[in-house]
């Protein structure tokens, strides 16, 4: 009877340690408080417009920033971690910044997919006469778009974002800008780029630092 027990038990053990290694691994992907720029103050006093409301959030199942379609569930998997913080403010503007890691970096680069597919796949939806959805690449980490998401309304300035998505390794960098724009300017000027780009480069070069990512 023990000897036939004996498998039982090593497969036991075995998944007890392989569960166990699940969950060191994911405890070693925690993102420290304050990695994100605007975590901190100094960086907020920075961008704010006016009277401003930060909130932080770790919640893994957050949807991704930059939501082409306006998905209500996330398309990607693989979260080990995430920190997303979001700001807003009395004139519908703000500064907002997520990072996302995966178990691996075929994961993260599926996410990236998932975004570049989203573009595509809204560019012909039923919103498509008013709304302008773009993705260009850019040259931040392994792999980055600038992304943007216009209102085109006639009557006057309408609602947009301007986003640089960027993927270092299995993390997934994130910061848009979203407030009023000219609905005839839906092209790529470089300035309304300019801030998202140096803080997605600024944290590119800061997550190789978290175990596993790169």
């Amino acid at each position: 009877m023990r000897t036939a027990l004996r498998p039982i038990v090593a497969a036991c053990v075995a998944a007890t340690a392989l569960a166990g290694g699940a969950h060191a691994a994911e405890a070693a992907t925690k993102i420290p408080t304050g990695f994100l720029t605007y975590e901190n103050a100094s960086a907020r006093s920075a961008v704010e417009f006016g009277e401003t409301r930060w909130k932080v959030s770790d919640a893994r199942t957050a949807q991704l920033l930059v939501n082409p379609c306006g998905a209500r569930k996330t398309a990607d998997a693989g979260r080990v971690a995430a920190r997303t913080v979001t700001s807003s403010g009395d004139n519908d503007a703000g500064n907002d910044e997520q990072l996302v890691l995966y178990r691996s970096e075929a994961l993260a680069r599926q996410a990236m997919k998932g975004i570049r597919d989203a573009l595509a796949t809204c560019k012909g939806g039923s919103d498509a006469a008013r709304t302008v959805r773009r993705g260009q690449a850019a040259s931040i980490g392994d792999e980055a778009l600038r992304v943007i998401v216009q209102s085109t309304l006639a009557e006057g300035p309408g609602g947009g974002e301007r986003s640089v998505v960027a993927r270092r390794g299995s993390a997934l960098i994130i910061y848009r800008v979203h407030t009023t724009y000219d609905p005839a300017k839906t092209g790529f000027r470089r300035a309304d780029f300019k801030r998202q780009e140096k803080d997605a480069k600024a944290l590119a070069g800061k997550v190789c630092g978290l175990p596993g990512v790169c």
